[in-house]
């Protein structure tokens, strides 16, 4: 991650400066004392079964140069040195710092969302693009308003892309997410009944999912399943550039000739490139289908880039 400065900090998150320096490089941000450097910035986030203001002082023992905190710590750092912030909510400032680092870099964001398939297709667009392009894609399933803005922060100047899994059980989420990462290009593989407890019904799940739309760039692209009713129907609310992936309607990037072969799948994508897929289960296929609509947006070559499954696991 680029240095950020104390002042910068402050700005980012509209934060009381209580004390230290504004003139000091913070090297990192972390919420996590067990990952934290020296140099970094801690932010004391607080969820149901944990507090980080405990860990605080643990921090500020690491080398934490900066911590930003939603309650008064004067008693544990009176640390001049340490830049001190007073916010009303930590997770807030975390996505707000998130964001303002994410608009300093020229870095090309791909959203990735739907109620399965996220990860795994996260994982095929960083094993197919990241021998063409520097990028960063979130670790593991980190989805949500700690896992985004964390992954944002794992940018570095030099990075041309960064592909980001959202995902969303309650409204807003995704609005929230969407907003902080600022994506050109935005995924949604399905819609199907999940998180009904947050979302109630199918509908919601896809009213939340198009909650993504709202913060694609306006020369960016969505990228759809053309073969889910209910991304059809998101995609007529997006006026930017649409793209589709399915195996059975009409789409620009059509799987077709599937085949059982070898414990995985052989498909052509438009009755022209023929791929192999190393791995069984349609829903892979359409993950893969998504990954080479990604790969079109982004004006490749896809007769070169279906070789690429076959080493994927």
């Amino acid at each position: 991650m680029e240095a950020l400065w104390g002042w910068e900090i402050l700005e980012a998150v509209k934060g009381t400066h209580k004390e230290g320096r504004k003139d000091t490089p913070l090297k990192g941000v972390s919420a996590d004392t067990r990952s934290l450097r020296p140099g970094e910035l801690f932010i004391a986030l607080k969820g149901k079964n944990f507090d980080g203001h405990d860990f605080v002082p643990k921090a500020l023992e690491l080398g934490a140069a900066g911590v930003v905190v939603s309650r008064d710590m004067g008693d544990v750092l009176g640390r001049t040195e340490v830049l001190h912030v007073l916010v009303e909510d930590t997770s807030e400032a975390l996505g707000m710092l998130a964001r303002y680092y994410r608009e300093k870099l020229p870095v090309r964001v791909i959203a990735v969302t739907g109620t399965n398939g996220k990860t795994t297709t996260k994982e095929m667009l960083h094993h197919i693009l990241s021998p063409s392009f520097k990028m960063v894609s979130s670790p593991g399933n980190f989805n949500n308003h700690i896992g985004v803005p964390l992954t944002i922060f794992q940018l570095e100047p030099y990075h041309e892309l960064a592909v980001i899994e959202m995902g969303t059980s309650s409204p807003g989420e995704l609005r929230r997410l969407s907003r902080i990462a600022q994506p050109e290009i935005g995924v949604i593989t399905n819609i199907s009944q999940a998180h009904l407890d947050g979302l109630k019904n199918v509908e919601g799940v896809a009213l939340a999912k198009a909650e993504l739309l709202e913060n694609i760039s306006p020369e960016g692209t969505l990228i759809f399943n053309a073969d889910n009713p209910w991304c059809q129907v998101i995609a007529q609310g997006f006026a930017g550039r649409l793209m589709s992936f399915g195996l059975h309607e009409p789409a620009h990037i059509k799987g077709e000739d599937v085949r059982e072969s070898n414990g995985g799948l052989s498909f052509s994508i438009n009755g022209r490139h023929h791929a192999y897929l190393p791995t069984s289960g349609i829903h892979n296929l359409y993950n893969a289908l998504a990954t080479l609509a990604v790969c079109y947006a982004l004006g490749l070559n896809l007769a070169d880039l279906v070789q690429g499954f076959k080493g994927f696991s």
